[in-house]
């Protein structure tokens, strides 16, 4: 059931995320540029990526807490808290970067490295007797994650979700990815000029807003980072950039 569900939530955020792509891509898509006499158009979409050493992580934590009453479920979900974070000060981790959620159900669901309030019952719901909170760890050093993660466990966390790498400033991956995207688009698109025995005039468009469409791999990515089964690790993360170019064509 709990599978199930999951896969449902992920297949209605994929859902709602493309069609809202979609709408903004019609609402704010310019015109392509006018073609001269000879020009033929040729649009091309490519994927740029840079991989670097993460630098940071976050671990997801739940604890949770039975009392024979709400108050005494309560009473020991406070105590448990309490003793959690105590366990991450101790274990290295700032008190700025313990966080506490709000909803214990807010933080249930993934998308890449970015958690979103789905509103998703990933859990079952509590009885009255069963109190729930939940933790977002930050971790600035990525060789702590191990011992700070044994040390919540041994705290009494009921679970303890991730680490999911990530870098703490992605802005030189972002450009290294973008060069990589552009390149790709101007090699496949000689490629395909050479194909047709014409050769590449000019640039009319750069964009990067790409096709409405969440792919499989998309798909993929969000089933895995919700299980956190693959992703990134620890020795390297992708950071990937999507760009559309429009060429204008010509005969030899």
């Amino acid at each position: 059931m709990r599978l199930g569900r999951l896969i449902a939530a992920a297949a209605l955020l994929l859902h709602g995320a493309a069609l809202a792509t979609e709408a903004s891509i019609g609402a704010n898509a310019a015109p392509a540029a006018a073609l001269a006499p000879g020009e033929v158009l040729l649009e091309i979409e490519a994927t740029g990526s840079a991989k670097s050493r993460p630098d940071a992580a976050r671990l997801f934590v739940i604890a949770k807490s039975e009392g024979e009453t709400t108050a005494r479920a309560r009473s020991l979900n406070e105590a448990l808290v309490a003793r959690i974070g105590g366990a991450a000060r101790q274990a290295g981790v700032a008190p700025a970067d313990i966080r506490l959620g709000t909803n214990p159900w807010s933080r249930m669901a993934f998308v890449g490295n970015e958690a979103i309030d789905a509103g998703v019952a990933a859990l079952s719901r509590p009885t009255e007797k069963t109190e729930f909170a939940s933790f977002e760890i930050r971790v600035r050093d990525v060789s702590r994650v191990d011992p700070i993660r044994s040390a919540l466990e041994e705290a009494g966390a009921d679970q303890v979700v991730g680490p999911f790498f990530a870098l703490e400033n992605d802005s030189a991956a972002r450009r290294a990815a973008r060069a990589d995207a552009v390149r790709q688009a101007r090699a496949e698109a000689e490629d395909y000029a050479n194909a047709l025995g014409m050769r590449v005039a000019r640039i009319l468009r750069v964009s990067e807003r790409v096709s409405p469409y969440v792919s499989a791999d998309a798909s993929e990515a969000v089933l895995n980072a919700m299980y956190a089964v693959r992703g990134p690790t620890a020795q390297e993360i992708e950071t990937r950039a999507d760009l559309a170019v429009d060429f204008a064509i010509v005969p030899r």
